[in-house]
């Protein structure tokens, strides 16, 4: 897996919303957008992590743990931007 990427603030909090156990569609109906532009950033994300399609459901658990070992979670919960 590569480093954690600086990513958008879009992107980490809905990475955020995986670390809580929340669906996509339950993402998009909490930010008030549609399923395609969370799955858009949820792709994204494993794009920029290098999680291959192959790694199947545990490419969300994956993401989580880089994120949480990176060290960008803020006390809030939401990572980090810069």
């Amino acid at each position: 897996m590569t480093p954690w990427p600086t990513s958008p603030r879009a992107k980490l909090e809905v990475l955020a919303d995986m670390a809580r156990g929340r669906t996509n569609r339950e993402i998009a109906d909490a930010r008030v957008v549609s399923l395609g532009t969370v799955e858009k950033q949820v792709s994204a994300v494993f794009d920029k992590l290098g999680l291959d399609p192959a790694d199947g459901g545990h490419r969300r658990v994956l993401a989580v743990l880089t994120w949480l070992r990176s060290g960008r979670v803020s006390s809030t919960g939401h990572g980090s931007s810069g």
